[in-house]
């Protein structure tokens, strides 16, 4: 059993971007070897797919990844990867329940519009909760990568508000509180998340 669990660690399967969806959508999901030999379900092995995944056990039996934040969901993918730069995005479209038109060739691009529509309809702040490699993009992350460290990350607390946010032709428009920083003139705002 300890080789199995080791050979079923290391697939591949769990690094793809488009088997996140494939995991996490069917109440039920049977895994199988290369020569299909039945190995385990995803409540079999909860544990073993949670360790690998990053994927809370609760979310894989209860089948609940609507209630993870927007940063938790997005740092599932973090780690995984898609051949086409712009499928890294659009592999995340059913995982939100957002669409959006496919257009190949944008590269980037598509992780930024994915953002876009995330937040048509959502207050959830963890959406800004990102942590990048130091490239300046804005607001918005570039690639699910930058919420790797946000897997713990959670919604605001029960009964509190989120204000509103809107994009417009001038950016992102939304209300925060501020706090002053210890360099002069410059302020935070303070997410409503922890």
């Amino acid at each position: 059993m300890e080789a199995l669990d080791s050979a079923f660690r290391k697939s591949l399967w769990f690094t793809r971007g488009w088997t996140l969806q494939e995991l996490l959508a069917p109440k039920t999901v049977k895994f199988y070897s290369r020569d299909w030999q039945y190995l385990t379900t995803k409540s079999g092995d909860p544990q073993i797919i949670s360790e690998v995944t990053g994927i809370g056990q609760d979310v894989l039996m209860l089948h609940s990844y609507t209630r993870s934040s927007v940063a938790s969901r997005m740092s599932w993918a973090g780690r995984r990867q898609t051949t086409k730069v712009e499928d890294l995005a659009y592999c995340l479209m059913g995982l939100f329940d957002v669409s959006m038109p496919l257009l190949y060739g944008e590269g980037e691009k598509a992780f930024w519009r994915l953002q876009q529509e995330i937040l048509k309809d959502t207050t959830d702040h963890t959406i800004f909760s990102w942590k990048g490699d130091g490239y300046p993009s804005g607001m918005f992350a570039r690639s699910p990568a930058d919420f790797v460290s946000a897997l713990d990350m959670s919604k605001q607390p029960s009964g509190a508000q989120n204000s509103a946010s809107s994009l417009t032709n001038r950016g992102l428009r939304i209300e925060l509180p501020l706090v002053p920083t210890p360099v002069p003139d410059m302020y935070a705002a303070v997410l409503n998340c922890c």
